[in-house]
């Protein structure tokens, strides 16, 4: 959301856009419990991907929150990392 402010999009939207959007945000990802249970169950390792933006683009306590579910490898997606 604060990329869509930074461009002034945000502030452009009508209250049900910006209503649809914060629902989108709340219930369109899975939290870092949800995560490691899954990627525990599948036993394969975990990738962060497609993650909500961050001022200081560090990602880490997320991977460990992951962690605490799951004892795999927790990789975190970056433009252009290939895995």
């Amino acid at each position: 959301m604060q990329d869509l402010t930074r461009s002034r999009q945000w502030q452009v939207m009508t209250a049900e856009e910006q209503a649809r959007i914060k629902r989108q945000m709340a219930e369109g990802h899975l939290g870092t419990e949800d995560i490691g249970k899954l990627a525990a169950r599948a036993a394969v390792k975990a990738v962060l991907s497609h993650l909500t933006w961050k001022a200081d683009d560090n990602y880490s306590t997320w991977a460990d929150e992951v962690k605490t579910h799951f004892s795999g490898p927790v990789l975190i997606a970056k433009d252009l990392k290939e895995f």
